[in-house]
C-alpha cells in the first residue's frame, strides 16, 4: 500500500488567523476549523514562522498542539500570534482522523498577509480574519 492511499486530501478544514478582542485584550488568533457534518479527531497541529531579518535566516519555535475531538461544524482557538512575526512565512501542519482516514494538509501564510486589508468574514467563527490556502 503507498501513502498516498493511507492520507487522502482535505476539504472542510481550514485554518484561519482572526483578529478579535479576546480578554479585554485585542489581539490575532489562530483557529482551526471544522466545516464539515461529522467530527474529526485525534486532531494534531504543528506550528512555525520562518524567514530572513536583515539577510538572516530566522525560524521561530515551532509549537505542537492536540485535541481529541473537534465537533461537526465548530472551530477552536488555537494559539495567539504576535505581530512581530507576520513578516514571516507562517506554517501550520494539520493532521486528524475522519473516522478511520487520516487526513493531512499544510497551511501557509506568506510574509505580511496577516493584516486587516487581508481580512474576510471566516466561515461559523462569524469574526474577520485571514484564511489560509
Amino acid at each position: 500500500m503507498r501513502l498516498a492511499d493511507l492520507i487522502k486530501p482535505m476539504e472542510g478544514v481550514k485554518v484561519a488567523i482572526v483578529h478579535e478582542v479576546y480578554e479585554e485584550v485585542p489581539g490575532w488568533f489562530m483557529y482551526i476549523i471544522n466545516e464539515k457534518e461529522v467530527p474529526i479527531t485525534e486532531v494534531l497541529i504543528q506550528s512555525y514562522g520562518k524567514g530572513e531579518l536583515d539577510a538572516w535566516p530566522v525560524k521561530t519555535s515551532t509549537l505542537r498542539h492536540r485535541m481529541d475531538r473537534l465537533e461537526a461544524r465548530s472551530f477552536k482557538r488555537i494559539e495567539l500570534l504576535i505581530e512581530e512575526v507576520f513578516f514571516l512565512e507562517n506554517t501550520y501542519w494539520v493532521s486528524f482522523y475522519e473516522g478511520e482516514q487520516v487526513y493531512d494538509k499544510q497551511f501557509i501564510f506568506p510574509p505580511d498577509s496577516i493584516h486587516e486589508k487581508n481580512c474576510v468574514n471566516v466561515p461559523l467563527v462569524n469574526l474577520p480574519g485571514v484564511i489560509a490556502n
